[in-house]
């Protein structure tokens, strides 16, 4: 028997109970607590340092302490390595892990730089991660007590939006999805973050912002990620089978004769299955994803216009969306809210019509670059995935808004695979 996918309402019974049943297991597995660097693979040594002296519980599988003893050989460089990648990646992060570093060397004794840490001997390096593990420990305290400040903040001001008609969700929706949400310092080290400084997880519920971000971008980086959780959906239901070939068979190890995964975030859609990867005692399934770039862009121009500020990040997301909207002012009103409405759009199986203002969005932005049998989100999508945003913004620049012939060269233009190709 082949597992089996069907979308379902966001407020259906079956959906909500699983929501009910995943949180309660994800407070046993401590699958929304933090990220810290380090903590899981200090935590294998300490336990691996215990149980390997037990010969008499390892008589029967020696596989697993050949797997401890590999452990106990391995995390430390594991941890030296990424110190290592961090410091090319990470170098806005500089200052904290300096003032980290002055002060684990007064607590110590020791004269190590930022530059040295990949190279100390093993035990001097696990010294300094546990000295970090228990700062983070005891400063996100109080850090996920000012984040917890701003859920009344901004519940206030997206209730004052939405009766100004500018958000188009309701107060119960609103109330309801920011109850559903956890809020958690990211752990500075353990930061795969570039451009923003927090991530929102639309499988777990939970808005992770890094403890070391400035005190000017918090809010703004709340704002951003809580958008997220509020834009609108489209979730799947995927029925497992029992071929464990079979790529969409994901056991959720929580007894659950199904699982309920998004399949669409806003603007955001995960497209055909790639690969199945197992993450923090999980199944995911990994897939090819779709607009991207507009969702954030769209997520990130309401950010700035509910904090009231000029500067963002996505820049190059936000410019290549205001090229699209100035091709529509002439056959669209307002072409931004028609973006808005498609963002928070949420799929209803039962309704005739399941998700009309993103076909609606569609149509008016095909009708404004006067395409027909092309789309054009679709064409510009192709064009980010295979070579960037810079791209597609000169793409739609040079093939649409410059040319002299003008729509005609751009469908013609949009509707060849070939300069996708010759683009990559």
């Amino acid at each position: 028997e082949r597992s089996t996918i069907a979308k379902v309402s966001e407020t259906s019974p079956e959906y909500q109970r699983y929501l009910a049943e995943s949180r309660e297991m994800d407070d046993i597995t401590e699958l929304r607590e933090h990220e810290i660097f380090g903590a899981r693979e200090i935590d294998e040594l300490d336990r691996w340092r215990t149980d390997l002296g037990d010969e008499e519980m390892w008589q029967n599988v020696p596989d697993m302490r050949e797997h401890g003893a590999k452990k106990l050989r391995e995390n430390i460089p594991e941890l030296k390595k990424r110190v290592s990648e961090f410091l090319v990646k990470g170098r806005r992060y500089y200052p904290a892990l300096q003032a980290e570093v002055d002060e684990f060397n007064e607590k110590t004794g020791g004269s190590v730089s930022i530059e040295e840490l990949p190279q100390l001997p093993d035990e001097v390096f696990e010294s300094f991660v546990r000295f970090h593990i228990s700062n983070f420990k005891e400063q996100v305290v109080d850090f996920e007590a000012e984040l917890e400040s701003y859920r009344g903040r901004f519940l206030e001001q997206a209730k004052s939006v939405i009766e100004a008609g500018l958000l188009p969700i309701s107060h119960e929706l609103l109330e309801r999805r920011m109850s559903h949400v956890a809020l958690k310092a990211h752990n500075y080290l353990d930061s795969a973050l570039d451009e923003i400084w927090g991530s929102y997880n639309d499988r777990d519920k939970v808005i992770r912002i890094v403890e070391k971000a400035p005190l000017e971008v918090r809010y703004h980086t709340f704002v951003h990620e809580m958008l997220h959780a509020l834009s609108g959906v489209t979730i799947l239901k995927k029925t497992h089978g029992e071929d464990e070939e079979d790529a969409l068979s994901v056991d959720l190890s929580l007894g659950m004769e199904a699982s309920y995964e998004p399949q669409r975030g806003g603007l955001h859609i995960s497209g055909k299955p790639l690969d199945v990867v197992r993450h923090r005692g999980r199944f995911m399934i990994l897939t090819q994803e779709r607009f991207g770039w507009l969702n954030e862009a769209i997520t990130e121009a309401l950010t700035l216009e509910l904090v009231d500020e000029k500067e963002g990040a996505y820049q190059s997301n936000r410019e290549l969306l205001e090229l699209i909207e100035g091709t529509m002012f002439g056959t669209v009103k307002d072409p931004r809210f028609l973006f808005v409405r498609a963002y928070f759009e949420n799929y209803e199986p039962q309704d005739e019509y399941r998700i009309p203002a993103w076909k609606e969005l569609n149509r008016a932005v095909n009708k404004a670059f006067g395409l027909e049998g092309v789309s054009g989100l679709a064409y510009i999508d192709k064009v980010v995935q295979a070579s960037g945003v810079q791209m597609a913004i000169n793409d739609v620049e040079t093939h649409f808004i410059q040319t002299n012939s003008g729509r005609q060269s751009w469908l013609q233009h949009a509707a060849s695979p070939k300069h996708i190709q010759d683009s990559k």
